[in-house]
């Protein structure tokens, strides 16, 4: 009698011990699913943000003509954090992931913008956009307007400068990407004169809030490590990190990227 005790003691100590470990598995496998669904979602809503481009492999030559936005006197977009944060890398980034052999090039503009007399900029034009550099470009971004070319020759000086590159790269798609220092007679311009010369609008006016914006004090490291500070309102206006990056998608989505 003691031993059938025994017996059946040890039957249910064994069964209950299995109806524990079947249900910790359970739950183990209950916990799996949720977390690999959770993994999933969130792979999913990456996908949503930003859709896996179909790769291209021939060629894809894209030129940037810009402001200090662009570049500036240390290589990279002015008030950037570092190289790896202005609008230009970013949006470098999201084209290098459907055009994987992308040449992309990027030069100032300042001085053509600075210059109040036709001529200068015509000169300018001649001595800093050569053939070679903008000849058979597949995109080409005008990135400018800030600064202080007059209003009323503003039209004619866009229109020679964007006729100069299509002359060479007569099958690009052209972007004018405009204003960050907005100027409100230029602004209303922009739209027409994109309308006329065949490009496309990217405005970015409604980018220009604080939170967009650099500050005194911001440090920045240069392309070859050097560290500088943000010392000036002129240079606090420009563009922080989150700036820059909401140029970059607001330029990317134009694109369709």
């Amino acid at each position: 009698m003691k031993n059938k005790l025994k017996k059946l003691i040890f039957a249910i100590v064994v069964i209950a011990g299995l109806i524990l470990i079947a249900e910790k598995l359970f739950i183990q496998k209950d916990t799996l699913e949720v977390s690999q669904n959770e993994a999933q979602a969130i792979q999913n809503q990456e996908n949503d943000n930003h859709p896996k481009q179909e790769e291209n492999t021939q060629d894809y030559h894209v030129l940037v003509i810009g402001n200090s936005l662009t570049v500036e006197r240390d290589g990279i977009g002015m008030a950037a954090s570092d190289q790896y944060h202005d609008y230009y890398y970013l949006t470098k980034q999201r084209l290098q992931k459907k055009y994987s052999n992308l040449t992309m090039n990027r030069i100032s503009c300042i001085h053509w913008e600075e210059n109040r007399i036709i001529s200068s900029r015509t000169d300018w034009i001649r001595d800093n956009l050569p053939q070679n550099l903008v000849q058979n470009q597949d995109l080409v971004i005008f990135q400018l307007g800030d600064n202080c070319v007059p209003t009323e020759t503003f039209e004619e000086s866009v229109t020679e400068l964007v006729g100069h590159v299509k002359q060479y790269s007569p099958n690009a798609k052209m972007l004018f990407v405009g204003m960050w220092f907005i100027n409100e007679e230029r602004m209303a311009m922009i739209p027409q004169i994109c309308q006329k010369l065949g490009m496309e609008f990217v405005d970015i006016s409604d980018l220009v809030v604080d939170e967009n914006k650099s500050h005194i004090g911001a440090e920045v490291t240069t392309i070859d490590g050097k560290k500088n500070t943000i010392a000036t309102i002129e240079e606090a206006f420009h563009p922080n990190d989150q700036g820059m990056q909401k140029i970059a998608e607001r330029i990317c989505s134009k694109l369709g990227l």
